[in-house]
């Protein structure tokens, strides 16, 4: 049988749907780190927090990809001011992406904590990076600039409780 007989008239909607309905079967990683991306830019971090987290589960062994998705899950957590368990994925990151998860990338996500005004987190983020990264001493620096705001007892504690006061 000749190809020509295979690709008749009528078979060209059938291989049309076919090739159609793979290509819409779902939304690459990369597609879930654009949205992400567009959603946190646009200060939506709920939606770039659901993309970011969809888009890891379909990256495979894709490290960059899955890098640039966990960097947006983290600045989206922190925009929305959920620090508490950060300087733990933090750690997660620096283990498995040494070379992105980088002092300046947590002490953007400090400042994302401070902006959304989650005094913890903003405080245990900078206290992870300053074990983290001992060699930058603007982790401490920072401490000691929230030492001299620390209006509040609850302020005085958090401090109290990593030792700083």
């Amino acid at each position: 049988m000749c190809l020509r007989s295979i690709l008749t008239l009528p078979a060209i909607p059938v291989l049309a749907s076919l090739f159609l309905g793979a290509a819409a079967c779902g939304k690459s990683a990369v597609d879930y780190e654009k949205e992400a991306q567009t959603a946190l830019d646009a200060g939506d971090g709920a939606k770039a927090l659901l993309s970011a987290e969809e888009g890891l589960k379909s990256a495979g062994s894709d490290k960059a990809v899955a890098w640039r998705l966990e960097k947006v899950r983290v600045e989206a957590l922190a925009k929305e001011g959920k620090g508490a368990g950060l300087p733990t994925e933090l750690e997660r990151l620096k283990a498995s992406y040494p070379g992105q998860a980088t002092a300046q990338f947590y002490k953007a996500v400090a400042d994302k904590l401070a902006t959304a005004g989650d005094k913890d987190g903003e405080l245990a983020v900078l206290d992870a990076g300053a074990r983290g990264f001992p060699e930058d001493k603007t982790f401490l620096d920072a401490i000691e600039g929230l030492k001299g705001a620390a209006n509040s007892p609850e302020d005085v504690e958090r401090l109290k409780a990593l030792g700083y006061l």
